[in-house]
């Protein structure tokens, strides 16, 4: 079931919007965005990476310019300040999480994605921890 929050100029997922189904395209992302990832993996000591690893085959695919990201691995991603650095697409934009991972799976870990409009970061502080 889709638990999506949608905003004037920004969107958040959660893992209940990419379990079980193949594929989501990111709303919010048409004219450029900065996506923000969190995972509860973050601090898992399960995989020899640290990383989580149901996030680690959720791919953020930027289909305009031939990009794929793990969600595990940009949830990572921080500047010296511990600030997390988000993923930037500029230009238009059609991006989608793929999820590879074995679709009738029911175990999976907490997983959040802000997307936010290009145009409107200006007004966002990267005060995302």
């Amino acid at each position: 079931s889709d638990s999506m929050v949608e905003f004037t100029h920004s969107i958040l997922y959660d893992i209940y919007d990419f379990a079980q189904v193949e594929e989501v395209h990111i709303a919010k992302c048409d004219l450029g965005c900065v996506i923000f990832a969190a995972t509860t993996g973050e601090t898992l000591d399960k995989s020899p990476n640290g990383l989580d690893p149901y996030a680690m085959n959720l791919i953020v695919v930027d289909y305009e310019h031939g990009t794929n990201y793990s969600v595990a691995e940009l949830a990572q991603q921080r500047d010296e300040q511990q600030r997390k650095i988000p993923l930037t697409i500029t230009g238009s934009g059609n991006i989608s999480v793929i999820n590879q991972n074995d679709i009738r799976s029911r175990r999976f870990y907490t997983i959040a994605l802000y997307v936010v409009e290009k145009s409107k970061c200006s007004q966002l502080f990267n005060l995302i921890y």
